[in-house]
């Protein structure tokens, strides 16, 4: 998969949604954190990936394994 391609798959929100994807006050803060680069990774790599952290408005709305 192109790394553009990727990049447009991972960063989207920001046109869909305007107040997401914004680094300014007053933006929400959502994002997810995984165990490994979504962009470097192969897309067959994907399944394997684990979900560390996702925060939602600013809140974290789920804590994974950091083992």
């Amino acid at each position: 998969m192109p790394q553009e391609d990727r990049e447009e798959i991972l960063f989207v929100g920001g046109r869909i949604y305007p107040r997401a994807g914004a680094r300014q006050q007053e933006a929400d803060a959502d994002l997810t954190v995984w165990s490994s680069d979504p962009i470097a990774a192969r897309p067959d790599e994907y399944r394997t990936m684990e979900c560390l952290m996702t925060v939602v408005g600013g809140r974290v709305v789920h804590e994974g394994s950091l083992s």
